[in-house]
């Protein structure tokens, strides 16, 4: 039950934006957030590469 509310509260949030926002920029928004996630899972690995250069994991010993 208090699932259910949860889950209709989020959907009415939802559409309250997509309302305010107006239907083609929810779109574009939408279709950015697909594109980007797409680049990710096609460069992560050269970019994971790249940024460990920048941010070395600490060498540190576990107990």
């Amino acid at each position: 039950m208090l699932i259910d509310l949860l889950i209709i509260v989020i959907f009415l949030y939802i559409g309250m934006i997509g309302f305010r926002r107006g239907v083609w920029l929810s779109i574009m928004h939408l279709g950015a957030t697909f594109l980007s996630l797409y680049i990710a899972q096609k460069c992560f690995i050269k970019l994971s590469q790249y940024l460990e250069l920048f941010i070395p994991f600490p060498k540190t010993r576990g107990l």
